[in-house]
């Protein structure tokens, strides 16, 4: 019988491991790790710390320095140091009543963090100013029904007429219109179709304009004033507003259809005055510091040559009016203007990039820029300063030889290539250029053409005078030099002389245009739109004659 006295021994319970997790936990937190996870955290700080102050350093060095050659270059990146100097408003063609209020503004407010919290502008005179906007001026009525001088036709003066009758911002009375003519159909279907007698058409036309002789009358007394230049407030970077632009713009395109109109009517002295007012518009901002400001000049200076082309066909200027013009555009200089307006967008984009570095977003709809602006080195703002203002010089000036006077497009266009394979690869010193660089490639052949034009125009007139003193033209254009021109203005394309060719009482004369190849005088045309030239191939042609 077993002994119940005996102590009996109770299983023991078997002693549980932890868990994965938890063994884990413990050696992650245990002193000995902490203590190095501390000191790896203390390292990667001051590593960082250090990556700041250096990179910081080296970017405040490189923009000091950069600044340092721009000066001595004679560069400034002040955008106001490129403006002309102020001139007294009573002196000022643009501080006219009429156009004074258009840049009379000041902002209300601070820029957000947002494009949509950019505030909003407040303009002095808010009546007078939107008065101007709504200028309706000739409407939408499309150019084309304006001088279409490179397909050689005068302006059809019926369309204007037909188009400006039905317009009710330009009524009439009744007996001030030219009489309609019904047309009787003959055929199956005999019905009547009216019209009006477009003999008249250039006298309906400039009774309806004359809407606008008051402002009109204006424009032209203060186009006496000595000086012309628009206040533009450069300050403010590439927010600066320019609505001046578009305004002349509609004042310049009814200016052109009354100088067509008065030509067409044989008043070739009220037509010279119209067409000095679209000069003296383009005067008033062709020194402003703004690429899209020499860009219009150059769409204003292409109606002047039309209408310059217009009264020669139509033979009504005088050898004064010849005179007067020639003078009047020898100052014009597109190559200068080039240089001046990228001047102008290399102080303008780095001043901008300087004010709006904390709110960068405002300037661009991409926010990751803002964030990386925000949180990179301040060297690494500075470094895309210096890089982008060297880039105008490396793609943008380059291709240009100032002296000279010639545009190398096929440089530009390299240069182009390159800037694109350039920003196609992502650089942190380029993140501002990539965002805000100016594509100039084809602006840079518009002002080429826009010079060769404005030289065709100078050469026309001379030969016109030449004309009328020798009742025949020159064979050779040095034939003008010195009488009707004080020298030759040269192709800016290659830097040689215009070709000029004669046939009976016509000529033409050519610039070799964007391709540099001798087409024979030859106007490329798009095949779907047979009024819109190509402008990258064929000639850039000037032509005495109406098409016959």
């Amino acid at each position: 019988m077993p002994d119940t006295n005996e102590t009996q021994t109770e299983p023991q319970a078997k002693e549980s491991k932890p868990n994965l997790f938890v063994r884990t936990w413990d050696w992650l937190f245990c002193w000995k790790i902490a203590r190095r996870v501390l000191i790896g955290l203390a390292v990667l700080i001051t590593l960082i710390a250090v990556i700041y102050l250096v990179e910081g350093i080296r970017g405040k060095r490189a923009w000091n320095q950069f600044k340092a050659e721009m000066a001595e270059a004679g560069e400034t990146l002040k955008p106001k140091d490129l403006m002309p100097p102020p001139v007294p408003d009573a002196e000022n063609f643009a501080m006219t009543p009429l156009l004074a209020p258009l840049l009379d503004y000041e902002y209300t407010g601070s820029p957000g963090k947002h494009a949509t919290d950019w505030p909003e502008a407040r303009w002095n005179d808010a009546t007078r100013k939107a008065r101007l906007d709504k200028f309706h001026g000739l409407g939408q009525f499309e150019d084309r029904s304006l001088t279409k001088r490179h397909k050689q036709r005068l302006t059809d003066l019926g369309s204007w007429q037909s188009k400006l009758r039905a317009d009710t911002n330009f009524s009439l009375p009744a007996e001030q219109l030219s009489k309609v003519i019904v047309h009787q159909d003959t055929g199956p279907a005999v019905g009547a179709s009216a019209a009006f007698d477009t003999n008249f058409a250039a006298r309906e036309i400039l009774l309806a304009l004359s809407h606008y002789d008051k402002e009109f009358n204006e424009l032209h007394q203060a186009a006496k004033r000595p000086h012309a230049q628009f206040p533009i407030h450069v300050d403010e970077g590439f927010a600066c507003l320019l609505p001046h632009l578009t305004l002349l713009r509609k004042f310049a395109r009814v200016s052109h259809l009354k100088a067509v109109s008065l030509l067409a009517e044989k008043r070739p002295d009220e037509a010279l005055q119209e067409l000095l007012l679209i000069i003296r518009f383009t005067e008033s901002f062709r020194h402003e510091p703004v690429l899209i400001s020499g860009l219009v000049h150059i769409a204003l200076n292409s109606q002047i040559s039309a209408v310059v082309w217009e009264g020669m066909v139509r033979k009504q200027w005088s050898p004064e009016h010849l005179a007067i013009i020639e003078k009047r555009l020898r100052s014009t200089d597109f190559v200068a203007e080039y240089r001046q307006a990228i001047r102008g967008e290399r102080a303008l984009g780095v001043s901008t990039l300087l004010k709006y570095r904390d709110n960068f977003e405002i300037l661009s709809q991409k926010q990751g820029a803002g964030v990386f602006f925000r949180w990179a080195p301040s060297g690494i703002f500075y470094q895309n300063l210096v890089v982008m203002g060297r880039m105008y010089d490396e793609y943008i000036l380059e291709p240009v030889d100032f002296t000279k006077k010639i545009i190398h497009l096929e440089k530009a266009e390299e240069s182009g290539a390159h800037l694109q394979e350039t920003f196609g690869e992502f650089h942190i010193y380029r993140v501002a250029a990539a965002l805000m660089f100016p594509a100039v490639t084809k602006a840079l052949q518009r002002y080429a053409e826009g010079q060769a034009e404005i030289d065709q125009v100078r050469l026309a007139c001379a030969i016109e005078q030449y004309r009328n003193k020798h009742q025949n033209i020159p064979s050779i254009l040095t034939d003008l030099v010195p009488e009707f021109l004080p020298e030759l203005p040269h192709d800016p394309v290659n830097g040689d002389n215009y070709v000029y060719h004669t046939s009976g009482d016509d000529y033409v004369i050519y610039s070799l245009g964007a391709d540099t190849k001798d087409n024979g005088g030859k106007i490329e045309w798009k095949e779907k739109k047979p009024n819109e030239r190509i402008r990258e191939r064929g000639d850039w042609v000037w032509n005495s004659s109406a098409a016959k």
